[in-house]
């Protein structure tokens, strides 16, 4: 009789987990949140370069 072979446990986030598709989509919110972080900044740069170019827009002669 052979001695069964053990195995390394294998991680998954889908099958067996109760955590493991809720990591996935917290990360996936996170990367979200990240990238319409970026469009905001980089909006507000634009927009503030634009203001500074054009001095009238804020009041200044």
């Amino acid at each position: 009789m052979t001695a069964p072979k053990e195995t390394a446990p294998q991680l998954s986030a889908s099958v067996g987990t109760s955590y493991g598709p809720t990591i996935q989509s917290a990360h996936s919110v996170a990367y979200i949140e990240i990238f319409f972080d970026l469009i905001s900044i980089r909006a507000l740069t634009q927009l503030s370069r634009h203001l500074l170019d054009n001095q009238s827009l804020i009041g200044c002669p």
